[in-house]
């Protein structure tokens, strides 16, 4: 019983973001193509792995980030 609401309770933390920072820049990057924010998600994998911001300070300036207003394909 433990264990099914450990599990309950990552699952609703994980859930919860909108975006990760992941092990790699490149893996960070792959998850900013299909997204609303693309822009913004370059800029959080940008902030977190080549400025070494830390993970909230990055969430925040993401989060306040417009959608994309035109996407290029």
């Amino acid at each position: 019983m433990k264990a099914l609401v450990f599990i309950s309770i990552v699952m609703l933390f994980t859930s919860a973001c909108e975006i990760y920072p992941r092990n790699t820049l490149k893996d960070c990057r792959q998850q900013c193509d299909d997204g609303k924010k693309s822009i913004a998600c370059y800029e959080f994998c940008d902030c977190i792995h080549n400025l070494g911001h830390t993970l909230d300070s990055c969430l925040a300036v993401y989060d306040e980030s417009p959608r994309d207003t035109v996407r290029t394909e």
